[in-house]
C-alpha cells in the first residue's frame, strides 16, 4: 500500500536488551543476548527503562554511532529495552513467474547450474555461463549482448 510522500519500503524491528551492572550512562555493543547494538538513524530508535519510553534528546542521545548515550546512571538490574526501527526498499527484480526484460549484464556465478531460462527471457547486454555450469535456454529468448559460455549451453 503506498502512502502519500513516502516511498514504498518495508520496516524491520530489532530489539535489544541490557541488565545494569549500575552506574552505566550509555549502552552500545552486546547486549544480553549477544546481539550487538546497530543503528543508521538515531532518530528511530526507541528507549525504554523498566517498560517506560524515554524521550529522545532529554532523556538519552543517540550522538555516538551504534551507542545510546546521555543516560542518568543506571542501577544495577536496571532493564533497558531499545527498539531500532529500520528500512528498506524492495530491490528491482524480474518475477521467476512472469519473466521480464534485463537491461544490464547479466552474469551468473554459481547460480547458473541447471538454470533454465524460456518464454521471452531477454538479456540486452552481456550473458555468461561460467566455468562447470549448465544453462539451457528454450526459446523464444533474446540474447543480444556478448554471450560467453565456459560451461555447457544448451538451446531448445
Amino acid at each position: 500500500m503506498s502512502y502519500l510522500g513516502k516511498s514504498p519500503t518495508t520496516g524491520t524491528r530489532n530489539r535489544y536488551y541490557y541488565t545494569a551492572a549500575g552506574s552505566e550512562t550509555s549502552l552500545s555493543g552486546a547486549d544480553d543476548n549477544g546481539k550487538n547494538l546497530r543503528f543508521t538513524d538515531g532518530s528511530v530508535v526507541d528507549v525504554y527503562l523498566h517498560g517506560v519510553l524515554l524521550v529522545a534528546g532529554t532523556d538519552y542521545n543517540t550522538t555516538t554511532a551504534n551507542t545510546i548515550g546521555g543516560l542518568a546512571a543506571l542501577t544495577a538490574g536496571d532493564i533497558v529495552e531499545i527498539l531500532v526501527f529500520e528500512t528498506f526498499s524492495v530491490p528491482d527484480t524480474v518475477a521467476a513467474s512472469t519473466g521480464g526484460t534485463f537491461s544490464g549484464g547479466v552474469t551468473a556465478e554459481g547460480v547458473m547450474e541447471g538454470e533454465r531460462y524460456q518464454n521471452a527471457d531477454s538479456f540486452s547486454q552481456d550473458f555468461t555461463v561460467p566455468v562447470n555450469k549448465n544453462a539451457m535456454l528454450v526459446g523464444p529468448v533474446t540474447l543480444t549482448g556478448t554471450v560467453t559460455v565456459n560451461g555447457t549451453l544448451t538451446v531448445v
